[in-house]
């Protein structure tokens, strides 16, 4: 006698997350535990037949400004617009590294322009818009300012800058 086929989906608890296979997901096959002693694991997406159809890129557009950070997303998705677990790794790259760089969706602004950053997996591609403005000084503020001076004395000021929007900007020649 045949032992009875489980009913899909299966969900297997993984510490906070739960991973789903269903009919037609994420086949798993050939799972091996090391030795106790061992720093190895097991392939879960050995024997995967999942296949990436699109990659879906979110916010696809960005804007912000130079010396600014953004994240993006990228989802690798199956024929039915489903997340494929066994992707391939996210490849990022920029159109224009002088204008915006990224690493793993981490998009910094460089320079003001625009640019296209994209995501790749599995032979498919999406991409954000990227728009970089230069970054706007709002205020600058003297601190340790000596009440007076005599003729012939000198004193170190500290300037602090600050954007439009009161966040500090970055040290920089200011003439």
């Amino acid at each position: 006698m045949r032992p009875a086929q489980p009913r899909l989906p299966i969900t297997i608890p993984v510490a906070l997350a739960a991973i789903t296979f269903a009919a037609g997901g994420c086949k798993v096959s050939g799972i091996t535990f090391d030795d106790p002693g061992s720093t190895g694991g097991f392939d879960y997406c050995a024997g995967s037949t999942q296949k990436v159809a699109r990659i879906r890129v979110q916010p696809s557009q960005v804007n912000l400004r130079v010396g600014f950070q953004a994240y993006i997303e990228a989802t690798p998705l199956d024929t039915l617009g489903q997340f494929v677990l066994c992707a391939p790794s996210i490849e990022w790259s920029s159109a224009n590294p002088s204008i915006a760089t990224v690493s793993a969706g981490s998009v910094m602004g460089v320079s003001a322009g625009k640019t296209y950053i994209r995501a790749s997996s599995g032979g498919r591609v999406d991409s954000a818009e990227v728009n970089v403005t230069a970054t706007t000084t709002g205020s600058i503020t003297i601190e340790s300012a000596p009440a007076a001076l005599l003729v012939g004395q000198t004193a170190v000021l500290v300037l602090v800058a600050q954007d439009t929007d009161g966040n500090a900007i970055t040290p920089r020649s200011i003439v």
